[in-house]
């Protein structure tokens, strides 16, 4: 199940010249459901343009359910997102969460 309502913020590459040739920021809603301890939970997130070797600067919540989260670029246009419970104990996800996922291409 893919994230839901998926809308791709801003591109702003002038935010690190001669680093990256692009920064994209892609945002979602996704209900990952009761995570137990010491398990993952992971989804997809189409982002038209991104491409293996592209680099996942970091992945945020507006919930904090005590979820470790992070992502890698799977394929060309989608980046997995996975979510990790290790707080001792069973999560459950905000449902109405709102997941922002930083991608960029390396000049």
């Amino acid at each position: 199940m893919a994230l839901s309502s998926v809308k791709i913020k801003s591109s702003a590459r002038q935010q690190f010249p001669g680093v990256f040739s692009e920064v994209t920021v892609a945002t979602g809603v996704k209900d990952f459901g009761t995570i137990a301890d010491g398990a993952d939970a992971q989804d997809t997130i189409a982002v038209p343009g991104v491409t293996a070797g592209d680099m996942v600067l970091g992945v945020a919540s507006s919930a904090a359910d005590g979820l470790t989260l992070s992502g890698t670029v799977e394929a060309a246009g989608s980046v997995a997102i996975t979510a990790v419970n290790n707080s001792g104990g069973s999560i459950t996800a905000t449902a109405t969460a709102v997941y922002s996922v930083v991608i960029a291409k390396l000049v």
